[in-house]
């Protein structure tokens, strides 16, 4: 958990924020620390990889956490399912 909320930390967003607001800080970060856009900036490299992991680990995560509620659902929704025949 400490892993995810460095990322959250480094994205600058609450570790409440949605998939949508993970992305948009993203895209804000990266937009910033872009080596084609800090050519004389050897440290924007550095942090651009840093968002790029953080939003990577974050996204993961995100889906992982998905898929799961979404296995749960479909799984509580079988076993409350009648067996017909």
């Amino acid at each position: 958990m400490q892993i995810e909320q460095d990322c959250y930390n480094i994205l600058g967003i609450a570790a409440s924020a949605d998939t949508q607001e993970i992305n948009h800080a993203y895209r804000k970060l990266a937009f910033q620390y872009h080596p084609d856009r800090n050519q004389n900036d050897p440290e924007s490299s550095r942090k651009m990889q840093e968002i790029n992991e953080a939003y990577s680990t974050l996204a993961d995560a995100k889906n992982a956490s998905l898929i799961t509620y979404h296995s749960d659902i479909t799984l509580l929704h079988r076993s409350s399912t009648p067996a017909v025949g």
